[in-house]
């Protein structure tokens, strides 16, 4: 919902700005759109696999907040990589969790049509990978000494 709604509320405000007086120009399909939530909510699903399968190492909440804290650097990396080098859009790159959405957005903003399989590409990548760290945990809460905390 949180990113459906970031989706719509740029669309409203772009809409609103006076691009052409800027020389710029934004046209967004509605396959865009589709293609855009199915790169992105995805992503929801891994990062909180993610999350807990860090957290389950964790002893104390302390220790817990200070791995999820150091975890959210982790995909700011690819969009640093993306600012700095200019990346294909080819299927291996769109196949990394969250530098194949960095690419496709920046290629859907800058007035590009990726299509939808690339975005769907993103999409099943990130949703495997969280899906495996949601099993990885459930495998990890099955050992009794780390539900009891005797480890």
């Amino acid at each position: 919902m949180g990113i459906l709604l970031v989706l719509t509320t740029t669309l409203i405000a772009v809409d609103r700005l006076p691009l052409e007086e800027l020389g710029a120009r934004m046209n967004i399909r509605p396959a865009d759109m589709i293609g855009i939530l199915a790169g992105t909510v995805p992503l929801a699903f891994l990062a909180s696999g993610c999350q807990l399968v860090v957290s389950t190492f964790a002893r104390s909440f302390k220790e817990a907040q200070m791995y999820i804290n150091l975890l959210i650097f982790v995909p700011m990396i690819p969009g640093f990589i993306a600012s700095v080098s200019s990346l294909p859009s080819d299927s291996w790159v769109t196949a990394i969790p969250a530098l194949g959405q960095q690419v496709l957005l920046t290629e859907v903003l800058g007035g590009t049509n990726p299509g939808i399989a690339p975005f769907l590409m993103a999409g099943s990548t990130s949703m495997l990978i969280g899906l495996l760290c949601v099993i990885l945990t459930a495998k990890l809460f099955q050992n009794e000494k780390l539900v009891l905390g005797s480890q």
